[in-house]
Parts: C-alpha cells; structure tokens; sequence
C-alpha cells in the first residue's frame, strides 16, 4: 500500500485512476476550488497540478491512452493535457 500525500492538504474526495494503473488524480468536492493533482503512483510524485475550475471539480476522468485528464466542473468540462 502507498500513502500519496497532496501538495497542499485538503479533503481529496474524487479519484481517478489512469488506463495504464500508473497515474490517479484527485480533487475535493465540498468547499474548495476545482484544483486537480495528478500523482505518479510508484513514486508518490505530483506530475502535474491544474486548477480547472473557480468552484469545485464534481468528476474525473482519463482518455483511453491517458494522455489528458477530464475534468467536470459546475460550468465546464476541462481536458487538460498531461503530456505538456
């Protein structure tokens, strides 16, 4: 089992986790902004962080190839491009 820890400690409330089982990205639902994080699982490491909305981000979502994570909002659904 590996503890991933948020840069910036919050209550993390929705996951997604990568087609490859490589990569999971979390973001709060209740009272924060729509910061994403997107970790490297074996190394624990952020690999990327994205604030994708003013308001809360209410799903997460990678493609099949995993190269970009969707992120709902309560006003739009972001594709962020994690190969930048």
């Amino acid at each position: 089992m590996r503890i991933i820890q948020s840069e910036r400690p919050r209550p993390l409330d929705i996951l997604a986790v990568g087609p490859n089982g490589l990569i999971a990205a979390a973001s709060g639902v209740i009272g924060v902004g729509g910061d994403v994080e997107v970790w490297t699982v074996v190394s624990g490491g952020v690999e990327h962080h994205s604030r994708v909305s003013n308001r809360e981000a209410r799903g997460l979502a990678f493609t099949p190839d995993g190269r970009f994570l969707l992120a709902a909002g309560p006003e739009k659904v972001v594709a962020v491009d994690l190969s930048a």
